[in-house]
């Protein structure tokens, strides 16, 4: 019995033949991009290891996984032979140059910092201790389920972004397998997923009240015992490019806390692509070198980044740090300015921030958790494309009667579902003081469970 042949799709590939793989590129889902064949390799690995650039190029720009192993255990970057294939796998920017924006904050750290007068690791415990738990399947099934809805879901605030159906396939991926790992795989492919959460976390006030999801990554990245292998301490860095009046505030000793995930990289080389001229006097360029100290504050992410050669260590959100040093250094003949930033951390800054929640605050915590079953009646004159996938995903399923496909379009339909409510509830009181904070997580999500045509 002869072994199953590779796909016609992994054969043009292969073969470097790019008008066939344009054609039926288009066609192909993610899932049978990345589908390994029978020989034990997927479309990516051939192409790279044949050296067949265009076609690399079109297979990653496409979304294309890069962390698959194939039979031999590596991944199409290890299989690629020469320095211009490699390349085609580094991180690109939307104008296809080399790009590590990522790692780099531009126009003003203000998006991610917040500076405050007084001790901010209590503004930073609160903040923590106000996110969703995430330490069973149901609550890490829950905050994926959130974030599918608020974010990526078909209709949602990123649905006509590049590539988003990547994110899409990790997230559901996770909530199949319960594997958070994929989550963070979610977070690190290029796409605007990473971007809109941060630029969403950004929003937070110093005191902070809200009810979206942005929350739920960090509370993933942060209670998750299955990550919690991957915590970093050590030193990072990190570029910043911000206007010279903002500069002012980085001072010895000054302290602040992040507000947004941030990617930092073990090596410096990372991050100096952004040390091009600016083209004004007005924008200095920054180099932030951190020393984590904590555990649970950074994960070291480069095993499951897409892009593993960038040795991403990213930090949490909610940890507080302190300008130790700062100077200006020359670099191939530009001035950029070095911040030293230590984490706030140790056994007595421990105590001492403990003692200030004791001595100076209350703290309160609620949580309550619905599921009900509800029916939404919908009429045929606003059936679009949407629905109609849906009913069809529904009738393939066999959750519906088949004679009922043909009243899709003139007749009303219900859609019967599991309505999914949580709240959580946490607050501050001043003792001392007339300040309090306070942070309610009210969120749902709804899991379809039946079509039926006609009034339900």
């Amino acid at each position: 019995m002869s072994a199953t042949k590779p796909s016609n799709f992994y054969t043009a590939c292969r073969n470097n033949d790019v008008a066939t793989v344009a054609k039926l590129l288009p066609k192909l889902t993610l899932r049978d991009i990345n589908k390994i064949e029978s020989n034990g390799s997927t479309a990516l690995h051939a192409a790279a290891f044949y050296g067949n650039r265009e076609i690399v190029r079109m297979l990653l720009t496409r979304g294309a996984k890069r962390m698959i192993k194939n039979i031999h255990g590596n991944i199409p970057f290890e299989e690629a032979k020469t320095t211009e294939v490699k390349n085609l796998f580094m991180r690109v920017s939307e104008g296809g140059a080399e790009s590590n924006n990522r790692f780099t904050a531009e126009k003003s750290s203000t998006m991610e910092w917040i500076f405050i007068d007084k001790d901010p690791s209590v503004y930073a415990s609160f903040n923590r201790k106000s996110l969703l738990s995430c330490r069973t399947d149901e609550e890490f099934n829950r905050l994926c389920q959130g974030i599918r809805q608020y974010y990526i879901n078909e209709n949602g605030p990123l649905a006509n972004e590049k590539n988003i159906d990547v994110v899409r396939e990790f997230i559901d991926d996770a909530i199949k397998t319960n594997d958070p790992k994929l989550v963070i795989r979610a977070y690190t492919a290029e796409t605007g997923f990473y971007r809109r959460v941060n630029k969403d976390l950004s929003q937070l006030p110093t005191h902070w009240s809200g009810t979206k999801h942005e929350r739920n990554l960090a509370s993933i990245m942060i209670f998750h015992p299955a990550l919690q292998r991957l915590s970093f301490t050590g030193q990072t860095y990190r570029g910043m490019t911000m206007p010279s009046e903002e500069l002012k505030k980085y001072i010895v000793n000054a302290l602040f806390m992040n507000k947004t995930f941030q990617s930092t990289s073990k090596e410096r080389d990372q991050i100096e692509v952004f040390t091009e001229p600016l083209g004004s006097s007005k924008v200095v360029r920054v180099v932030c070198k951190y020393l984590i100290k904590n555990t649970g504050t950074a994960l070291d992410i480069q095993t499951l980044s897409e892009f593993s050669h960038e040795k991403e260590v990213l930090i949490l959100p909610y940890a507080t740090f302190k300008v130790k040093d700062i100077r200006k250094v020359t670099n191939n003949g530009d001035i950029i300015t070095e911040i030293d930033m230590e984490e706030k951390s140790g056994e007595n800054d421990d105590q001492q921030g403990q003692s200030v929640l004791e001595n100076n605050m209350s703290y309160h915590k609620s949580h309550s958790y619905t599921s009900t079953e509800e029916t939404t009646t919908i009429t045929g004159n606003i059936i679009g494309n949407g629905f109609e996938k849906m009913f069809k995903t529904s009738h393939e399923k066999e959750k519906s009667d088949p004679s009922e496909l043909a009243k899709l379009k003139t007749g009303s339909f219900g859609v019967k579902h599991n309505k999914h409510a949580y709240t959580e509830k946490n607050s501050f009181h001043g003792k001392d003081d007339t300040s309090s904070f306070s942070a309610s997580n009210e969120q749902g999500f709804a899991t379809s469970k039946l079509f039926t045509c006609g009034q339900p």
